[in-house]
């Protein structure tokens, strides 16, 4: 079967727990590995597993760039250094970066605080400063 990837058959799937199917050798046919982008094949005695990558995406929305994190569902995910932003405080991200990479695509956003100029002191107490 040179070229080709192994798929589940219909009557698999309904065993199958978010995108990592698993099925016994005797219930796989074989399907053209254009059909089957992102996904790679592990096998063990008499069962192959079928995994799929995914993206975690990092806007900054102006702040320093964030790389992207694409890997296997399920496999550890090292959260990224945070962000800068000249002007602006770092406050999180619009959702919880995952321990472990999910079954799906993300995007998660930067969330920014802009930082208040202190005002300037008046040099002389007794002088009345008025705001030109």
């Amino acid at each position: 079967m040179i070229g080709f990837w192994l798929l589940l058959t219909l009557p698999t799937l309904a065993a199958a727990t978010d995108t990592v199917l698993v099925a016994k050798k005797s219930q796989i046919e074989a399907v053209d590995p254009d059909t089957t982008k992102g996904q790679h094949m592990e096998s063990a005695n008499d069962t192959t597993r079928i995994k799929q990558k995914f993206t975690i995406i990092f806007r900054t929305n102006g702040g320093t760039a964030v790389p992207a994190i694409t890997q296997d569902y399920g496999s550890p995910v090292v959260v990224p250094a945070n962000p800068t932003r000249k002007g602006y405080i770092f406050m999180g991200w619009s959702r919880e970066i995952p321990v472990t990479m999910p079954a799906e695509n993300l995007i998660i956003w930067a969330k920014w605080q802009e930082i208040q100029p202190e005002p300037e002191p008046n040099p002389d107490p007794g002088l009345e400063l008025t705001p030109i």
